[in-house]
């Protein structure tokens, strides 16, 4: 190091010093100074606001950036109570902010994340769940509340502590308050309340005199002067009948609510030709005059016109209209009551300009301008920085502040049909196609039934002898199934299995959707001549809207709710949330015998529900000491009787007959038990390992069929989720397409599974046969975690991003279909997908494009500025780049010939910027879409600029002006043409060998085609 940089290191370390000091320097004399003003009380409560944000960020889980988050967090609790002078107005705000932190931590013991905007509309639900609310309210919950309870105490201790000071100062307590001057009483007692303290007496004396400059009168000028009712004051003892309330300026600055009389405002509609002033002596003639003009009798106004004109009428005994006008000047009627408005219009504006004045003397405009510029860069992220997309997901103010705007100004159109791939068609060849074809379905959702108990004995006791038994029996099961809600939980799942679809996190799906068109299992079994019922035993037949839903799915008939409810069933045994299932199953099956065959059934079980309350005669584990009183204690519980209650519905199908011809899909709905201390510890004891997302999120999925031709026997280990038993049903039944949107695959065809998932874990984690990716609660990429679902060791990351992206498009084109209704504007309306998706084509098509290097052989494949330079420089205005993913998942590109890494994404975005006229054609090994949105958030004026090349049919979604590669896309001619049919291929490349082989008929169609060249380093459009 030389002497100039260590010079500078000194400066530098100097002025560092000095900052550093200074800010001490503040703390300790602004802590002196709070001390002094709130005392003992005022410490404590800054310890516990401190202590407060550190407690609420370790219950919501916050692991990235976590002493960042904890600080940002109190800077803004600080700025809040640093606006104002009024302490109780950021105390109000703050309780208010207190009482949405204690929400928060309720709500993530659910959903493990915050609570959004979008789910005020579920509130009227919360009464409802209030039992299982009340079980994961942890005491320390409600520290949330304690330091806000004690600012408001420390407040009122100190207005009584300095209304006794003032009035000691003064000697003027409330039994000595002067009474002729009540309005300066007021102001007095204003300044006792603190609320305008910042004022000293020298600003008081101004601010007299500037409302005295302007106009304002003293009580003793108002006195001296002459009683006009034309002046535009307007006095006090021309005020002594009931009228309308009016303010009156007074000597004091103040403005006290006075009178109008009746007379005055009868006075602005007389007859201005025989108007004359009244002084203050005929004030009582005046009055006297207004009272014989009134009819008491019929409550009417007299008129005043002649005697010709008074006996005037017409045909039907009316008064003519024009006789009841008579000379009246409308014109001069309005300006009249203008003028006897100025009076108040001016007060009012005294009123006005004075509070202003008083709300900027007690504001801090520093503060909030401090406050708006830092919750500005935390939300927007203008830098697109990690760092600050994991403050604003974490950060308590910047989440809610980004979701409120978002929520207000999202138009909700970003969303597409990305994950739609019709894959139903090529999976649907098998062995078991159809094996199930005009059977009876049905689909038994079991109430929180989580996977680790079937097939478990605890202590030496079967939890699920009856599950256990299809199993072994003529059952397939799916030990690698996870459960796939939104913000609706239950009602999400009985959602995501009917529609193939994902329920929304706004809100619950029901109530925001349960107008749109669907054609899910329900409507593609109708259509094959099935009857469709759904029952459900809740008490309440219109919960979770479902019947308003139910229909919209295309079932035909609804059985719930309670009689004596407008409901089905009878109440004949209450446990937990309403009618034991053991009571509801023997109902539901009378109900089944009025449906025709073959029919669908979609039955809803409710006992197996947190807080797991039984019967003692339904207590049929024998539990240890120390499970005894416990959540999971109580689940076992639970789950042994739900066992028995399904055993009862079987019994009782096999009494009806409608058991051996029926074909059944079991299956939980979702978790029974989220992750806790208490809950964690029991459930690493029961399974010998980590309790983790794959046991948490694992429900089982048993598709049974009594009729053993049908071979069903075996375990399949492919990961599957709950949109996954659509298409799974539809292969068994036999049926042919399916019409619709999904995103499901055929669990007994597919070979690899693939399950995003958004609740619990955040948006971006996924399972698949092997690997669980937990995406961070911060929404950054590389501060998740991966491991191995079967031995629990740690996986690369970067292994994970493609998956990643997967799981974001699977989940936003469910949320698309839904905003958009795009069922229904393309199966019913016959919208074209093109038209329904929400991306524009409109970029013209360049007749050729050029690898960057071009006319240079020696450039081209380098994939360097020089070689995007020199195409630039030769007139090329459409230039192909090799892009890559860094670790980092940010952009890169190699030299082909020497390997090495050439450009970084910013050398790319920053070159783009420099070359307006030259548009990129990016060749993308994967996730090219999230290249236009890496690109846009950097520099939004590239995106017009970038055309991308996809590999195969699974990366191209239509969504952007991009290019299928059919060389390298695997298909063949058939169906090349049929994906190029069913989506948005805006152009497709091929060699010249395939333009002149497999392809060549696709040469002279509608589609844009491009030969490309690879020797040449060209690519031409030839269609």
């Amino acid at each position: 190091m030389n002497t100039r940089q260590e010079e500078l290191l000194s400066e530098i370390k100097k002025y560092a010093l000095m900052l550093l000091i200074s800010v001490k320097d503040y703390l300790k004399e602004s802590f002196n100074i709070y001390i002094g003003k709130y005392g003992v009380l005022g410490a404590v409560s800054a310890f516990l606001v401190i202590a407060k944000i550190i407690v609420f960020y370790l219950l919501m889980g916050t692991s990235s950036h976590f002493i960042s988050v904890c600080l940002i967090t109190l800077i803004f609790i600080y700025l809040l109570f640093k606006s104002t002078d009024n302490k109780w107005i950021p105390a109000v705000i703050f309780s208010i902010l207190s009482v949405l932190m204690f929400c928060d931590v309720t709500y993530s013991s659910f959903f493990n994340r915050y609570l959004s905007v979008g789910m005020l509309g579920a509130a009227e639900v919360v009464g409802d769940i209030g039992e299982s609310i009340k079980e994961v309210l942890r005491p320390v919950n409600f520290f949330m509340l304690v330091d806000a309870v004690l600012i408001i105490v420390m407040l009122v201790l100190k207005k009584k502590s300095d209304s006794g000071s003032n009035c000691k100062d003064s000697g003027r307590c409330e039994t000595d308050i002067n009474t002729e001057n009540p309005v300066d009483t007021e102001f007095n007692q204003d300044e006792e309340d603190d609320i305008f303290s910042v004022f000293d007496s020298l600003a008081a004396e101004e601010q007299t005199e500037i409302e005295t400059s302007e106009g304002e009168k003293t009580a003793e000028d108002e006195a001296s002067e002459p009683k006009n009712s034309e002046n535009d004051e307007v006095h006090e003892d021309e005020h002594d009948t009931v009228g309308t309330e009016y303010w009156e300026s007074t000597g004091s600055g103040k403005f006290v609510i006075t009178e109008n009389t009746a007379s005055q405002n009868e006075e602005a509609c007389t007859d201005t030709e025989n108007e004359t002033e009244i002084s203050a002596s005929e004030e009582a003639g005046a009055e006297a005059e207004a009272e014989e003009s009134f009819d008491v009798e019929t409550g009417e106004e007299k008129s005043d016109v002649d005697d010709e004109s008074e006996g005037a009428e017409s045909e039907d005994g009316l008064v003519a209209e024009d006789t009841k006008i008579g000379k009246l000047d409308v014109a001069e009627c309005f300006a009249k009551a203008a003028e006897m408005l100025k009076p108040f219009l001016k007060d009012a504006g005294r009123i006005l300009k004075t509070a202003y004045k008083k709300a900027v003397a007690v504001t801090n405009p520093k503060a909030i301008a401090a406050f708006i510029l830092i919750a500005v860069f935390t939300t927007t992220n203008i830098f697109n920085s990690s760092y600050i997309t994991s403050l604003t997901n974490q950060e308590f103010f910047s989440f809610h502040i980004k979701d409120i705007f978002t929520g207000a100004f999202a138009d909700g159109t970003s969303e597409n049909l990305a994950a739609w791939t019709k894959s139903y068609e090529q999976e649907k060849d098998g062995p078991l196609f159809g094996a199930a074809k005009d059977k009876n379905l049905i689909i038994i959702q079991v109430e929180s039934l989580q996977d680790f108990v079937i097939g478990r004995e605890y202590n030496g006791q079967e939890i699920t002898p009856n599950l256990n038994a299809l199993i072994e029996n003529n059952a397939t099961y799916f030990d690698n199934f996870y459960q796939q809600v939104g913000s609706g939980n239950t009602s999400d799942a009985e959602f995501a299995v009917n529609n193939s679809l994902y329920g929304t996190l706004v809100s619950y799906t029901y109530k925001l959707f349960n107008e749109n068109y669907f054609r899910g299992l329900p409507v593609q079994l109708s259509e094959i001549g099935y009857d469709t019922a759904v029952f459900h035993a809740h008490e309440d037949r219109s919960f979770w809207s479902r019947e308003s839903m139910y229909p919209s799915e295309g079932f035909n008939r609804y059985y719930g709710g309670l009689k004596g409810r407008g409901g089905d069933y009878e109440m004949t045994e209450w446990m937990g949330w309403g009618l034991t299932d053991s009571e509801f199953f023997p109902q539901t099956v009378e109900y089944m015998k009025e449906l025709s065959e073959p029919f669908y059934s979609f039955v809803i079980s409710i006992s197996n529900h947190h807080p797991y309350e039984m019967l003692n005669k339904y207590k049929f584990i024998n539990l240890a000491r120390e499970d005894r009183n416990t959540i999971v204690g109580k689940y076992l519980q639970s789950a042994a009787y739900t066992d028995y209650a399904l055993g009862v519905f079987f019994d009782e199908l096999k009494e009806a007959g409608l058991y051996d011809n029926s074909l059944f899909v079991i299956y939980g709905d979702h978790t029974g038990l989220s992750h806790s201390d208490e809950i964690d510890t029991s459930m690493e004891k029961i399974l010998g390992k980590p309790y983790d997302y794959e046991e948490m999120l694992k429900i089982p999925l048993i598709i049974y069929s009594p009729d053993e031709s049908i071979d069903l026997k075996g375990t399949i280990m492919t990961a599957g989720g709950e949109t996954d038993i659509m298409p799974t049903v539809a292969y068994l039944m036999g049926i042919e397409e399916l019409d619709t949107i999904y995103t499901g695959h055929n669990l007994y065809t597919i070979e690899e599974g693939f399950v995003a998932e958004q609740t619990y874990m955040t948006k971006g984690s996924f399972f698949t046969n092997d690997i669980a990716y937990e995406m961070s609660r911060d929404g950054v990429f590389e501060n998740g975690r991966a491991w191995n679902i079967h031995t629990g060791a740690p996986v690369d990351i970067s292994s994970c991003y493609e998956g990643y992206l997967r799981s974001v498009d699977i989940v936003n084109t469910s949320e698309y279909v839904l905003r958009s209704d795009a069922i229904r504007r393309i199966f019913k309306d016959g919208e074209s997908i093109g038209n329904v998706d929400s991306v524009k084509i409109s970029r013209i098509y360049p007749d050729e494009i050029v690898y960057a290097g071009y006319p240079d052989e020696e450039l081209i494949g380098t994939n360097s500025v020089a070689a995007l330079n020199y195409s630039a420089y030769a007139g090329k205005r459409s230039v192909r780049l090799d892009v890559y993913w860094n670790e980092k998942s940010q952009p890169y590109t190699i030299n082909n010939k020497t390997g090495e890494v050439e450009m970084e994404y910013d050398d790319i975005i920053e070159w783009m910027e420099n070359h307006a006229g030259v548009d990129l054609y990016m060749n993308m090994e994967k996730s090219a879409d999230f290249m236009l949105q890496f690109c846009g958030e950097l520099s939004p004026a590239t995106l017009d600029r970038i055309i991308l090349e996809v590999p195969n049919a699974e990366e191209y979604t239509g969504r952007y002006e991009a290019v299928l590669d059919l060389n390298s896309a695997g298909l063949s001619y058939e169906n090349a043409l049929e994906f190029i049919k069913s989506n948005k291929v805006w152009a497709a490349v091929m060699s010249k060998e395939d333009s002149e082989g497999r392809f060549s008929k696709l040469l002279g169609g509608d589609v844009t085609i491009y030969i490309n060249d690879e020797d040449a380093g060209i690519i031409t459009k030839v269609n």
